[in-house]
C-alpha cells in the first residue's frame, strides 16, 4: 500500500469499497414547455429542497408522476394552440416523456 502526501493529508492507494450513493440537498420539478400553456400553469411539480440517496428517476418516481400528468391535463385540454391563428384548437395531452424534468442538485455530501 503506497501513501502520498497531497497538502499535508494522507492518500492511500488501496483497493476502493464500493462507494455508497452519496448523500444530496436536490430539488425536483417537471415542467410543461409548451408555449401555449400559461405561465402559472406549466410547472406541474415543484418540490421542496431535501436531503436525499436517491437518484434523479428516484425522485420522479416518488412524486407520482402518472397522477400529476392526469391532473395537469385536464387543465390542458382546456387551453387553446396559440400557434394556431385560422380557427380555435385546444392542445391535447402531454405525455411523460413530453415533460422537462430538471434536478437541481444544491450541495452533495
Amino acid at each position: 500500500m503506497e501513501t502520498s502526501s497531497i497538502f499535508g493529508s494522507s492518500v492511500s492507494s488501496a483497493p476502493a469499497k464500493p462507494l455508497a450513493r452519496p448523500r444530496r440537498v436536490a430539488q425536483l420539478f417537471i415542467c410543461d414547455t409548451e408555449p401555449s400553456v400559461d405561465l402559472e400553469l406549466c410547472l406541474v411539480y415543484a418540490g421542496l429542497a431535501h436531503i436525499t440517496e436517491a437518484t434523479d428517476d428516484e425522485m420522479v418516481a416518488e412524486v407520482g408522476l402518472d397522477k400529476l400528468l392526469e391532473l395537469h391535463n385536464v387543465r390542458r385540454v382546456k387551453m387553446l394552440n396559440k400557434a394556431v391563428t385560422e380557427h380555435e384548437q385546444y392542445l391535447g395531452k402531454v405525455k411523460a416523456e413530453e415533460l422537462k424534468v430538471v434536478v437541481h442538485v444544491l450541495a452533495v455530501f
